[in-house]
């Protein structure tokens, strides 16, 4: 499960030369551009999924080894690129979000809401 997107990312790279590639960043900087200027950011890490929410990328998210990204999914709601359990299914979404990218976007309030939880997590309220 972990290397789901890895994976998807290379079956994509194989149908469709030159059109997707997995990148391999080497600073934080760079590890958030990168999400940043992506048409759609593909991932099962956690983290990752987080920074593409806050960046405002759109994301497909795949299934994880931990409860994690089940957790996120939970607090995000109805997002129509989480959890890509089967990856036939998942080729379909992607074209939905490379076609409407909007749909793809957590909303701002959702956003404030979970940065408000994770201020409180950290104050230790």
């Amino acid at each position: 499960e972990s290397a789901d997107d890895v994976k998807f990312v290379e079956s994509l790279s194989s149908l469709h030369p030159h059109k997707f590639e997995l990148r391999h960043c080497f600073s934080e900087a760079q590890w958030l551009d990168q999400i940043a200027q992506s048409r759609v950011f593909i991932s099962g890490r956690f983290h990752h999924s987080i920074a593409a929410m806050c960046l405002g990328t759109p994301f497909l998210l795949f299934p994880s080894n931990t409860p994690k990204n089940d957790s996120l999914v939970s607090r995000v709601g109805d997002y129509p690129g989480s959890l890509l359990k089967d990856q036939s299914r998942a080729f379909e979404i992607l074209e939905q979000a490379l076609t409407s990218p909007e749909n793809f976007v957590v909303s701002a309030e959702i956003i404030r809401e979970l940065q408000s939880d994770a201020e409180k997590n950290f104050a230790g309220l």
